[in-house]
């Protein structure tokens, strides 16, 4: 499930991967910072924005007769 939402999430940020994350930060019992999300990569680009933007399209609304015949009642 985390990796379709990565795929997903790729495709709404234009073709950049940015991996999904289950924790933010863990801080130790004296408050400091042990692990933070901020400590991980930039995001990169998997896929190109045109690509990215093609199949978001398609998605979108690709059933409605009005604007695809192909899609009867």
């Amino acid at each position: 499930m985390l990796d379709l939402a990565g795929a997903y999430g790729a495709l709404a940020n234009g073709g950049e991967l940015a991996p999904p994350y289950l924790i933010e930060k863990i801080t130790g019992a004296d408050g400091r910072v042990v692990y933070g999300h901020a400590d991980e990569p930039d995001p990169k680009r998997v896929i190109s924005a045109q690509s990215a933007y093609l199949v978001t399209d398609i998605l979108a609304d690709n059933t409605d007769p009005a604007r695809n015949s192909i899609w009867g009642s």
